[in-house]
């Protein structure tokens, strides 16, 4: 999943735009409720990492809970193999 996916999903507005020759313009947020951060940066890559980035510094717990999940799968992971070797599958 991308950034422009995960905060789509989660319902945080974000804005991209490209003028030729002026960069492409960043935003966190939205024009009605206003813009937590605004950059311009050189590429569409170097604009998701900016986002990851001013997403990562205004929203922390949204990135926390998909850590504590993928933390969540390993363990169950590591539960099921343990059991499949007690059973000997």
């Amino acid at each position: 999943m991308t950034i422009f996916d995960k905060l789509y999903v989660h319902e945080i507005n974000w804005h991209v735009s490209a003028f030729w020759d002026a960069g492409i313009s960043v935003k966190l947020g939205d024009e009605m409720n206003g813009y937590l951060s605004e950059g311009t940066v050189g590429t569409f890559d170097e604009a998701e990492g900016w986002l990851e980035d001013e997403a990562r510094k205004h929203y922390p717990t949204l990135f926390r809970a998909a850590a504590d999940e993928i933390s969540g799968i390993r363990e169950d992971l590591a539960a099921l193999a343990q059991q499949a070797d007690k059973e000997g599958v």
